[in-house]
């Protein structure tokens, strides 16, 4: 009795499941198409958005290069509309770009800036017979897009059928070997992603299995419906991006160009693909190109890709009837994603490649990560930035495998180990100068780097410098620096001299050391000053402060900065303190006792709303020395719009227009409003207070000087373009700066 029960169980079972299954073969599959096109992929989102509506099923889905990047995080689980959050909510400049956080850079990173308006690395290809400079294959390596595409696919890093994915995906990227397709329907989805999406010349191209150079799938099939076909795909839906080819006016610049080679490579390919097609989706985006990521074109774009679905419902309903299913059938797109940035997993192990055994302790130490130990997929992001902000990698790629306990892989790209950058500057006081650097590095990360820098210009110099240490976290300087100064200086608003100097600088920082936010710099530096000329206007200037020479200064400061970034940070704040000891024989300041000299710095960015900010300062120097007994090259400067104008040692004050001497007792407040307008413009008022006594006990009794500005600015891709109005209390006199490019 009991065995005939089971048997009518299992009979009823097998029979339930063929009855699904010939329902099931009933149904025409569905394949979707998603063209590349750069930016213009978002109208994607829009289309998917309206078929989700229309409860199409979609049983295969196809793309190339951004419809690649869309078709397959919608493959895993991703629903339209959090596609369409993703993509508004991008900084779509960073992203397409190698651009590091501010916030993950080292203090030395920090504190050295952002001067380079073009930075290269380079390699020397040796042969028997020759040499050859080897340059990068692309101006973008990828990191940060690579990043994302990481992040988004957690679960799924590890090589797999594409076919077993929640939706069957394939995807086309362009073997430029062979100038043949190469079709992803295995593999890790990342890789797949970043590889189609692999604009030439643009982005580096990705080697994949050691051997296969793949760009951009769009330059030989960019719209590939061929491909949902061979998968299977019985009725076909295409989104088509195609703007066709542009007349002779309407091409206007590089990004024109690269969409009319691209429509004239894959045109054929574009041609029969179109027969292939039962519905064609083809949204007018004729006023965007491929670099159109602003957020205003996104939404825009987006919102053509929905109108234009909905322009086809009833052709939609149509087919999903054609396929087999009821109009009032409703789809469910599967929600599936295997991890989010806040689980916790348990990883086992951590393996690293890519870079010298004896360098691995120094790079868990950056990424501050342990095996057998919980870590969650957002502290692995993180750890991946900082480890891509130590600037010693072109890469910094993971992968997360297994189904717990999981492994942790790293894989590691070193930087060429030489380097050139050019910084370009203009502005109404010093006109224009060429800031250059070449760098030399050893092979392991814990080696000896060599730079040589300079700018030429007014006031121009010279630099050479040995590093040693890892360049993050710790490091000791040894270097040499030539100046040449020709410059005016005031004194209460009149002129009191014209100086030409030459300063000659060897300086040894023996202990740098960095530590999250906060910098350790301790060491010393010997000048030799030779004043050529000094045509003396007024007496001010007397015998005991007008002093070519030899002087050895002892250093030690400490620094916190967290700024959000270099150029209009958003948040954050910088405090700086340096003390030195000045001496001209190691001992004693000419027969007397030596000067101590204390400068400081603050700045904080305080938020007031998401556009208005709110920046107090306070900047000071003190040198606990008479004013007549204080060397020149050494006396407190102010004036300018930025601190260092013409010596090290200078204080911006608006109004005050060049360098004015002051006493030895200088302290600066100062209040400015920020308003950021958007798309990189930004203006700003604000004023200041200084305070100038020989006595920093006598500050209090100060009556002072007043300076008010008004800025505008835009942050430019070379630089940021700003134009500066200023005033102060001494005569009342107003200036106006213009300047363009970083500052240095």
């Amino acid at each position: 009795m009991m065995i005939k029960k089971v048997l009518t169980t299992i009979l009823t079972l097998l029979f339930s499941i063929s009855i699904l299954f010939a329902q099931n073969t009933g149904h025409k599959k569905i394949g979707i198409v998603l063209a590349g096109g750069g930016a213009k992929g978002v109208a994607h989102i829009g289309v998917l958005k309206v078929m989700e509506e229309a409860g199409i099923p979609i049983d295969y889905i196809t793309g190339t290069s951004m419809g690649a990047l869309v078709g397959a995080l919608y493959s895993i689980g991703y629903s339209a509309t959090e596609l369409e959050v993703l993509v508004k909510n991008q900084d779509w400049m960073t992203l397409l770009s190698d651009k590091v956080s501010w916030r993950d850079r080292s203090q030395f990173q920090k504190m050295y800036g952002n001067v380079y308006t073009i930075s290269l690395p380079f390699g020397v290809n040796r042969t028997k017979s020759k040499r050859t400079i080897e340059i990068p294959a692309g101006f973008i390596k990828g990191q940060n897009i690579m990043n994302l595409f990481s992040e988004l696919t957690i679960g799924y890093h590890s090589h797999m059928s594409f076919d077993s994915l929640p939706i069957p995906f394939a995807c086309v990227a362009t073997n430029i070997s062979t100038a043949q397709p190469y079709i992803f329907r295995e593999g890790i989805l990342h890789d797949a992603m970043r590889a189609s999406m692999s604009i030439p010349g643009a982005f580096e191209p990705v080697t994949y299995k050691d051997s296969i150079l793949l760009v951009d799938g769009g330059v030989v099939n960019n719209f590939p419906v061929d491909i949902a076909r061979e998968m299977g795909a019985e009725i076909t839906i295409g989104v088509d991006l195609d703007n066709g080819f542009k007349e002779t006016e309407k091409i206007k610049n590089v990004v024109d160009i690269f969409e009319q080679l691209n429509e004239m490579l894959g045109y054929d390919s574009y041609c029969s693909n179109l027969k292939l097609l039962d519905l064609h989706i083809h949204p007018n985006l004729k006023e965007y190109s491929i670099a159109s990521f602003t957020s205003e074109a996104v939404d825009s774009m987006i919102a053509i890709g929905e109108r234009c679905a909905r322009a086809h419902w009833d052709d939609l309903i149509k087919l999903k009837k054609m396929a087999g299913y009821d109009e009032g059938y409703m789809a469910t797109h599967v929600q599936e994603h295997k991890m989010r940035a806040e689980e916790s997993l348990f990883v086992s192990k951590i393996n690293i490649s890519g870079i010298d055994k004896r360098d691995e302790k120094w790079f868990r130490k950056i990424i501050n990560l342990k095996d057998s130990s919980y870590i969650t997929p957002g502290t692995i992001q993180e750890a991946t930035n900082q480890a891509y902000a130590t600037g010693n990698f072109s890469q910094v790629l993971y992968t997360i495998e297994g189904d717990g306990p999981y492994t942790l892989n790293f894989t590691l790209k070193q930087k060429p180990p030489r380097s050139i950058g050019l910084g370009f500057r203009f502005d109404s006081e010093v006109y224009a100068a060429l800031l250059f650097n070449t760098t030399f590095k050893m092979p392991r990360i814990n080696s000896t780097r060599f730079s040589l820098s300079g700018r030429l210009g007014e006031n121009p110099w010279g630099e050479l410098s040995l590093s040693f240490g890892d360049g993050f976290l710790r490091k000791v300087d040894l270097g040499y620096r030539i100046q040449y100064n020709d410059y005016s200086i005031n004194y209460n608003g009149k002129r009191m001299a014209s100086i030409i100097n030459l300063n000659n600088r060897v300086y040894l920082k023996a202990l740098n050391v960095s530590r999250g936010n906060f910098n350790f710099q301790a060491g010393l530096k010997y000048d030799h000053y030779k004043f050529r000329d000094i045509i003396a206007i007024r007496d001010t200037i007397n015998e005991q402060i007008n002093a070519s020479g030899d002087y050895v200064t002892y250093q030690a400061g400490i620094q916190f900065n967290n700024l959000e970034s270099y150029t209009f940070p958003r948040s954050g704040m910088i405090l700086r303190i340096n003390y030195d000891l000045l001496t001209n024989n190691f001992a004693k300041l000419y027969n007397k006792k030596p000067a101590h000299i204390l400068s400081y710095k603050y700045t904080h960015i305080i938020s007031l709303t998401n556009r208005v900010k709110f920046i107090p300062g306070i900047d000071g120097r003190i040198i606990f020395k008479e004013f007549r007994d204080t060397p020149l090259p050494f006396m407190n400067r102010v004036g300018g719009i930025e601190n260092g104008r013409y010596v090290e040692q200078q204080i911006a004050m608006p109004g005050i227009k060049f360098s004015e001497i002051a006493r030895n007792s200088i302290l600066k407040l100062s209040a400015n409003m920020r308003y950021d307008i958007g798309r990189g413009h930004h203006a700003e008022i604000g004023g200041a207070y200084l305070m100038n006594q020989d006595k920093f006990r006598d500050m209090i009794r100060s009556e002072g000087t007043w300076g008010i500005k008004a800025k505008y600015a835009y942050n430019a891709i070379f630089g940021p373009v700003s134009v500066v109005y200023s005033i102060c209390d001494i005569k009342w006199k107003s200036s106006v700066y213009l300047s363009a490019g970083y500052y240095f």
